[in-house]
């Protein structure tokens, strides 16, 4: 992985027309939000956006707090106003180190959530679906082997 400084691998880009990619289909996707790591207890967003703002212009950085502890929850989420920006985060900022910790940066994947529905609910509905399911082949099968026991003792 390419660790030089951000102007001098921007620079080479430029040169040799190469394209950067974060990832497979990443460049189709146009991804700008990455997922960082492991930040340290005391870690704010403000030091978060600090030391990603070197890399270009930093939209957003989301840390989601736990509610019962009321710290964050030992990730965040940088969003960047370029893709290219975004790149340079990843390539420099995998792997180092922030208040004593070693970051784990990448690219963010898309939420599982889809849709309004709390995911105990859709849970509930498929157990429910497949628990009556299961009942109603159930109910079958005993029907059934009724049936051939009956037909059994009539032709014995």
């Amino acid at each position: 992985r390419c660790r030089a400084p951000v102007r001098f691998r921007l620079a080479l880009r430029a040169a040799s027309g190469i394209v950067p990619v974060l990832g497979i289909g990443m460049a189709a996707n146009d991804k700008k939000t990455l997922y960082v790591g492991g930040p340290e207890d005391t870690v704010t967003a403000e030091n978060i956006r600090a030391a990603f703002v070197p890399f270009g212009e930093v939209v957003d950085v989301g840390m989601p707090i736990d509610q019962t502890t009321q710290k964050h929850r030992g990730f965040a989420f940088v969003q960047f106003e370029s893709v290219e920006d975004a790149a340079d985060a990843v390539d420099n900022m995998d792997g180092a180190e922030l208040f004593g910790r070693v970051l784990k940066v990448n690219v963010s994947k898309p939420s599982a959530m889809k849709g309004n529905r709390p995911v105990w609910e859709t849970d509930a509905d498929n157990f429910y679906e497949h628990g009556e399911k299961q009942e109603v082949e159930a109910e079958q099968v005993e029907r059934w082997r009724n049936s051939a026991q009956g037909q059994e003792a009539a032709a014995s």
